[in-house]
């Protein structure tokens, strides 16, 4: 990595900086807040923004920088002030999620299987499209993916099913395993 030994100071210029450790996809967006930093009288003036770095060792990580403009008594940016967090694990993580969303949704629309859930403290049901493929309708005929209880017991549950339809949701609502 880089250190005081490697860089001679704590001082280090913008645009050695930006050279060396901003990725040069980034630097386009980079270089628009410092412009805006400058440009504004917004004596208040933060941003953040995700960017990509470059480490010393030539790895990239992504990184969240906030920053804030420091002004003087006549309005003029005359600093920024910053930090960087690594946030290249939380990335991984989002876009692993991504991943595994997409697929489930995948293998439930192959399988052909409607998903449901049933929020018990509203008593409303949130299906997925397959869910209404199933009974033959849509989301958007149905007025969306929420629906209150009653009105699927009556929509959709024939009448001949409803008593132990009612009586297996209890049963299911009130189990503690």
């Amino acid at each position: 990595g880089t250190s005081i030994d490697v860089e001679g100071s704590y001082d280090v210029g913008a645009a050695d900086t930006a050279q060396k450790f901003i990725h040069p996809d980034d630097a386009m967006l980079v270089n628009t807040v410092i412009q805006e930093a400058f440009e504004t009288t917004d004596p208040t003036f933060t941003r953040e923004i995700e960017l990509r770095l470059v480490k010393a060792d030539g790895s990239i990580v992504t990184a969240t920088a906030r920053m804030r403009a420091v002004k003087d008594e006549q309005g003029r940016t005359v600093k920024l002030v910053g930090a960087n967090q690594d946030i290249t694990e939380r990335k991984a993580q989002e876009e692993a999620l991504r991943r595994n969303e997409a697929q489930l949704s995948e293998a439930i629309q192959i399988a052909q299987m409607g998903y449901w859930e049933l929020d018990t403290a509203t008593m409303k049901f949130t299906f997925n499209d397959q869910f209404y493929a199933l009974l033959g309708t849509t989301a958007e005929a149905e007025g969306g993916y929420e629906m209150d209880a009653a009105t699927y017991a009556t929509k959709f549950v024939h009448p001949d099913d409803a008593a132990i339809v009612g009586a297996n949701a209890q049963v299911a609502i009130e189990t503690t395993d």
